[in-house]
């Protein structure tokens, strides 16, 4: 079995009974791994819902950590 893509997808509660949901698929290309495409997923959509530089940030540190190299 093969890994062709990953998908990530968070739903914030906006207040008033409502809610926003983003989410992000990534697909494999190379030597890419499911883990690292499934951090960098979950990062950009935590960018989109809460503007969180911070969890970006930890997301690139946990990929670089483990010998992947983070490009903008």
């Amino acid at each position: 079995m093969k890994v062709r893509s990953v998908k990530f997808g968070r739903t914030k509660n906006i207040g008033n009974y409502q809610s926003a949901r983003a989410s992000c698929e990534i697909e494999l290309e190379g030597n890419d791994t499911p883990e690292e495409a499934f951090a960098i997923a979950e990062a950009q959509v935590n960018e989109m819902l809460y503007g969180d530089k911070d969890r970006v940030e930890a997301a690139k540190q946990y990929l670089e950590r483990y010998g992947y190299e983070v490009t903008e």
